[in-house]
């Protein structure tokens, strides 16, 4: 007797490898810049909290204007509203918000999870969870993010998400 498979395994099984590499390669390039904290004199004031932070966000397949704010080092919401349509991947535009928790306390390279979801314009609400790397590369306040995880729209359609973003961070205390 034959041995069918769901849907929803074999898509599992078919996306382990990509985002098991996608996460050695973002490990492989946040180590040397990690290492490289240790001698960055210039950012040696920690940042002060809540911080407000302004960019654009590219979730594949969509993207827009974003907003990140934080309340603490480890705890973070984002805001995102991309207002225009994408016939290839049927969206009409969508509004989401995601819950941020920082893994790492880096001053250049941190790690952290996000998750949350989007509501697609057109008909339909959008989950996603991702992984990322936020890299501040040209200054303290201009950060750089790369992301991986899962989107699904019920069940059993899901598929990957890969990101990436840039934010600029204003504290916001007194």
């Amino acid at each position: 007797m034959k041995k069918i498979i769901p849907k929803a395994d074999l898509k599992i099984k078919t996306l382990f490898g990509p985002l098991l590499l996608t996460l050695v390669i973002l490990t492989l390039i946040g180590w040397p810049l990690e290492a490289e904290e240790a001698r960055a004199d210039e950012w040696e004031e920690p940042p002060t909290y809540p911080q407000l932070g302004l960019g654009a966000q590219f979730i594949f397949p969509s993207g827009g204007l974003s907003g990140r704010y934080w309340l603490s080092r480890k705890v973070g919401l984002e805001l995102n509203a991309s207002l225009w349509s994408s016939p290839q991947a049927g969206i009409n535009g969508t509004v989401g918000g995601r819950f941020i928790s920082q893994l790492t306390e880096g001053k250049r390279v941190n790690f952290y999870v996000a998750g949350g979801g989007a509501y697609d314009l057109g008909d339909d609400f959008v989950a996603v969870g991702t992984g990322g790397i936020s890299l501040a590369l040209l200054s303290p306040d201009f950060h750089w993010n790369f992301e991986f995880g899962l989107f699904g729209r019920g069940i059993d359609d899901f598929g990957p998400s890969f990101g990436l973003g840039f934010h600029y961070y204003f504290s916001l205390s007194p």
